[in-house]
């Protein structure tokens, strides 16, 4: 393993892993990403796809306060007053980052009736192969099946919402839009890690100087 790491924390998710390295606060952190580009370097292959690891100095060391936003249990409602408390505070000109995390992230939800099933003979399956044949840029494994309804990730695109209405299915020789056939809508995932704090759903922020 590499010499002066202490601790390693990874995550991962649709698209991307983080590895968090906490080392040894008597070494040289120069030395230390130095040591760390190296082994990641010497990585043979990646993911047909992947992006390039980006290695980076996590920024805490200048972190004024770590700092919770709790309740209400409406996500819209704590989502609308997190994102106004981040505003007001970069504006005061007194801090340079506001980094805001716990909330997930919303999905395109599809759902397909039993009736347009039966009139159309589809199946979910065939309106995920519709979606993944699109050239929407969708990451791959972000769309989730179920028995009348597809899920989609969404990455906040301000077109995202109609483009996926707007992929042609074939039916019976014809191309129709999704958004003609099955209601395509946004939502917040109906099982979700939330942060929490004191038991109800929380945004976290870390306050940089």
């Amino acid at each position: 393993g590499l010499e002066d790491v202490e601790r390693m924390v990874s995550t991962t998710g649709d698209g991307y892993l983080h590895l968090w390295l906490e080392t040894n606060p008597n070494i040289p952190m120069l030395r230390i990403l130095d040591n760390v580009r190296s082994a990641v370097e010497s990585i043979p292959d990646y993911p047909e796809g992947a992006n390039s690891p980006v290695v980076a100095q996590e920024p805490s060391w200048n972190r004024v306060m770590l700092l919770f936003i709790y309740g209400p249990d409406d996500i819209e409602v704590l989502q609308s007053i997190a994102d106004d408390f981040r505003t007001d505070l970069l504006a005061t000109g007194e801090v340079s980052q506001v980094d805001a995390w716990g909330m997930p992230e919303k999905e395109i939800r599809i759902n397909l009736t039993p009736a347009v099933q039966k009139k159309y003979s589809l199946t979910v399956d065939d309106i995920a192969a519709a979606v993944n044949t699109a050239n929407l840029n969708i990451a791959a494994g972000s769309v989730q099946t179920g028995t009348e309804n597809l899920s989609i990730r969404s990455y906040g695109r301000s077109n995202e919402l109609d483009a996926i209405a707007s992929i042609p299915v074939n039916i019976n020789g014809e191309n129709l839009p999704l958004g003609s056939i099955c209601r395509v809508e946004e939502a917040w995932p109906e099982e979700a890690v939330y942060t929490q704090a004191n038991g109800r759903p929380s945004v976290g922020y870390d306050i940089m100087y």
